[in-house]
This record gives C-alpha cells, sequence and structure tokens, in this order.
C-alpha cells in the first residue's frame, strides 16, 4: 500500500519535472530566433540608409526621358518610401507653334510604392515651386502649384488611366511679351489663385471645376481636355472682366470696342472657345447672340 502511494508520487513528481523541462526548452527556440531578426531588421536599415536615392531618381528621369518626353534635372532624388525631389526640372514641349517650355526649380512631393507596385495605383501629392511656362512670347512666370491625384491602372496606355486630378496654384504673373493689336502694348497680369480639378479616363481629363481669381478678372472654364499630344480637347471659356481691367486700358478704349465687336454677352462675361489640341490649340472668341436672330 505505501509502496504504491510513493509510486504514484514518484510518476506526479516525473510528469512535473517534464512539464517544467517543456517549458523551459521553449526558451531556447526564442532566444535563438532572435538573432535572425536582429539580422533581417539590420538589413532592411541598410538598404534605406544606404539606398541610392539619387541614382534612382536619375534612372527615373531617363525612362520619362525614353518614352519621349525629354525631362532633365540638376539633382533627381527618390527614396525607397516614396518621397522625391527633383531640382531645375526642364521639360521641353513641341508643338505645330514653336517650342515651348517648363521650367521648375523644385518639385518635391510623395507617393505610395507599394500601392503602384501591386495595386497599380498612383495617389501622390507634388509640390511645384517657381513654375515658369514659356511658348513663344506667352509666359506664365512665378507660379506655386500643388497636384493631388489618386489614379488607377497606371501604365503607359493613357486609355487605361481612370482617377481624379486636382490642382491648385497662387502667385503668378501672366505675360505677353509682344504688341497686342489694337492695345499696342505688351500685357502683364498677375494671377493670384488657380483651381483646378478633374476626372481622368479613357485618355481624357474631364474638367469639373476650373477657376481663375485675378485682381483684373475671373475665369471659369468647362469642357475635357485629351491627354495624347495630338488629342482633341473641347474648353469652354468664360471670362468676367473687373473694373479695374477696363479702367487700366481706358485710354485705348478697350470696354467701348469690346461692345463694338459684340464680344460682351448680357451677363458681362467674355467667352471664347478652345479646341484643337495640346499640341496646336486653336482659341475663337464667341460673340453675343444678337435679339432676334
Amino acid at each position: 500500500m505505501i509502496d504504491s502511494e510513493y509510486e504514484r508520487t514518484d510518476e506526479a513528481v516525473e510528469e512535473q519535472n517534464q512539464f517544467q523541462i517543456t517549458k523551459v526548452e521553449k526558451k531556447p527556440f526564442l532566444h535563438r530566433l532572435l538573432p535572425y531578426l536582429l539580422v533581417v531588421l539590420s538589413f532592411f536599415t541598410g538598404i534605406f540608409l544606404f539606398f541610392p536615392n539619387e541614382k534612382f531618381g536619375k534612372l527615373i528621369l531617363r525612362g520619362i526621358s525614353s518614352g519621349g518626353l525629354l525631362v532633365s534635372a540638376s539633382n533627381a532624388s527618390v527614396s525607397l518610401l516614396g518621397s522625391f525631389e527633383f531640382e531645375n526640372l526642364t521639360i521641353p514641349i513641341a508643338s505645330q507653334s514653336g517650342s515651348s517650355e517648363l521650367r521648375i526649380p523644385l518639385v518635391e512631393g510623395n507617393l505610395s510604392p507599394f500601392a503602384l507596385l501591386f495595386s497599380q495605383r498612383l495617389s501622390s501629392n507634388i509640390i511645384l515651386s517657381g513654375v515658369t511656362f514659356k511658348s513663344g512670347a506667352f509666359v506664365v512666370r512665378g507660379g506655386n502649384w500643388e497636384i493631388n491625384m489618386d489614379l488607377n491602372a497606371v501604365n503607359k496606355n493613357l486609355q487605361n488611366i481612370f482617377g481624379t486630378l486636382k490642382l491648385n496654384g497662387s502667385a503668378m504673373i501672366i505675360e505677353y511679351n509682344e504688341d497686342v493689336p489694337f492695345l499696342n502694348e505688351k500685357i502683364k497680369m498677375p494671377v493670384q489663385t488657380v483651381e483646378i480639378s478633374g476626372k481622368m479616363g479613357q485618355g481624357r481629363l474631364l474638367l469639373q471645376k476650373s477657376i481663375v481669381n485675378a485682381p483684373q478678372f475671373n475665369i471659369q472654364m468647362s469642357g475635357d481636355i485629351g491627354l495624347a499630344r495630338q488629342a482633341a480637347m473641347n474648353i469652354n471659356i468664360e471670362m468676367l472682366p473687373k473694373p479695374e481691367l477696363f479702367q487700366k486700358y481706358q485710354d485705348k478704349g478697350l470696354e467701348e470696342m469690346l461692345k463694338a465687336l459684340n464680344f460682351i454677352h448680357p451677363d458681362q462675361r467674355l467667352r471664347f472657345e478652345v479646341n484643337g489640341s495640346l499640341s496646336s490649340p486653336a482659341f475663337k472668341a464667341v460673340p453675343a447672340k444678337i435679339p432676334g436672330t
């Protein structure tokens, strides 16, 4: 009887020891795993710290240029986390009326590289500082722009890009450096803000909101723009001149001339149509309807 009790006690002690041994055996596994985790962590830390951001940025510029759009920059940097910066970015644009050029001293922003890699989605915020666009005598100088885009199915085929695009600009000067007919002088007008938003799809940008605010006029635009170089564009422009504009050219009789040409509509707006393409736009003033016609 006593021996059997001792045997049961020994069995219980042995089971408890085995349980303790099992618990103890789990700790060395975690300790063995820890060095591997540290190695992996060090590997990725090294990638982020020593990733060649500038070389990667120049590689992207070369990739864009190989597609036909010649882009250059004095400094280009793109990180693995999606932030990027380009200095003195220059984009020449060829058109039938001559060469145009877009210069941007500083471009910086961020995007989601993992979304672009795994879901073909481009979500990005871009800041453009000191933008200058020049096409012949027409110049837009000193603008600052913020671009927000959320695009899907990003690839080389513009027909397969869908999403939204928003642009906000401020503090720019519009110049025309040749004498304008009738005014016989060059034009220089400041612009306070520009707001443009639209939807992209089937290779076109549909304008949902497009407003230009300036001390001498306000502009609203509607229509759609083909994104390819030769794709058609159809833009309607409504311009509301402010008294400051007519006061500036009072000695030229600007208001009287516009009325005589029937360009001032009953709502006091001027209307224009822009057709053609991005590479060769055609600009036309729309006269007001004459009552009874």
